[in-house]
């Protein structure tokens, strides 16, 4: 099973709206390096900047929240069998 980043949501919402960063940022209210940093996955998503970019994503920021703790989560099990198996 695949685990989604929010920042990939939010990639694939930007695309079929054919919105930039720059335009993205202005309408969530937020920084083009925000936004960068939360779709190359190097930034987890907080509850404010759920908020901020819902509108963009057409999606509730609890749904949002919901997909970063599920990720969070399958990430952890990843590292937990890696470490498991190391020992």
């Amino acid at each position: 099973m695949t685990f989604i980043h929010p920042g990939e949501i939010l990639r694939q919402r930007l695309k079929e709206k054919n919105m930039n960063l720059s335009e993205a940022a202005k309408v969530a209210g937020t920084t083009k390096a925000t936004l960068s940093r939360l779709i190359s996955g190097k930034q987890a998503l907080s509850a404010s900047l759920a908020v901020k970019i819902s509108i963009l994503c057409n999606s509730d920021p609890l749904s949002l929240l919901a997909s970063q703790n599920v990720y969070d989560l399958a990430i952890l099990k990843e590292e937990e069998k890696t470490s498991v198996g190391e020992k």
